[in-house]
């Protein structure tokens, strides 16, 4: 008996051509998301952050069935919407971090000294917001966290910044909802929310609450905590020195520490001078 060795060969291709087909299938849709990637790299070479960062986005809407691409997309996303073109603005950068410790209006300047060399640079955009919002000026720093999560809307950071934004100005309607964002990962910043949440809820009289979201609160020594805690619990009668004490004596810290601890809470230990007034009145009434 014969065998036909060409029959065997075409049997076994024709068997193995579905496998190829779905391999070569995975193969195109891996070097799709890599050649966008490396689209976005060209363009960043020309300094067209929007139209790489776009470039970015798109893809990874595409992408949303491919985890794998997905994290590698939202990676470059982030480094190449951060990154500086020029030692210039990156000198300027830097000298704002510097000053923003103990000078919190020079830093704000020299952060828009930067921002002018590079526009659109969201690591700038970021301190500046921060800025912002230790200064208080909470519209300005929504404002650049609604421009900032144009161009990068899975950027958790400037997610947090706008929720911090909007409790600040008193402006969320439904905290829930605007924690429904399904593009960002919430638990990396789950600490800095909850205590925003806290806030949310102090400002809607709603004491308890607050206090039992400041109990989800996973930094450890964290002075805000203990700050909105000790208001929560005066508002509902209970006595906030204990927390009011804790609060102080972590803000003992050199503030370059503090920012080097909890970076994504700019206001940390703003109300220590208050707070300590407020301490020796509640201990002078306790005394008299």
């Amino acid at each position: 008996m014969k065998i036909n060795i060409y029959r065997i060969i075409f049997t076994l291709s024709l068997a193995a051509t579905p496998a190829l087909f779905a391999m070569n299938k995975k193969k195109a849709v891996t070097e799709s998301f890599r050649s966008t990637i490396q689209k976005a790299q060209e363009l960043t070479l020309n300094q067209e952050r929007n139209k790489a960062t776009q470039l970015l986005v798109q893809e990874i809407e595409k992408e949303l069935k491919n985890p794998l691409a997905q994290q590698e997309l939202k990676k470059e996303l982030l480094n190449l919407s951060e990154l500086f073109y020029t030692e210039k603005a990156q000198r300027t950068f830097e000298l704002g971090r510097s000053l923003s410790i103990n000078e919190p209006d020079a830093g704000l300047d020299k952060y828009t000294e930067a921002l002018n060399l590079e526009p659109g640079n969201l690591k700038i955009l970021k301190e500046l917001a921060r800025g912002y919002l230790f200064k208080g000026d909470c519209s300005k720093s929504l404002e650049i966290s609604k421009d900032a999560l144009l161009q990068n809307p899975y950027s958790v950071d400037f997610f947090l910044i706008r929720i911090q934004s909007k409790v600040c100005l008193g402006s969320i309607e439904d905290f829930e909802a605007e924690m429904a964002n399904p593009f960002v990962d919430k638990e990396l910043v789950s600490s800095y929310l909850e205590t925003a949440k806290a806030q949310y809820f102090i400002a809607q009289e709603k004491y308890a609450q607050a206090l039992s979201s400041l109990g989800k609160v996973k930094l450890t020594k964290f002075p805000e905590a203990y700050y909105w805690r000790g208001l929560a619990k005066s508002k509902l009668g209970q006595s906030p020195t204990t927390e009011y004490e804790s609060y102080i004596e972590l803000c003992k810290e050199p503030r370059s520490k503090l920012r080097l601890n909890f970076p994504q809470e700019p206001r940390t230990c703003k109300e220590s001078k208050v707070i300590e007034r407020k301490l020796e009145q509640l201990k002078s009434e306790s005394a008299g």
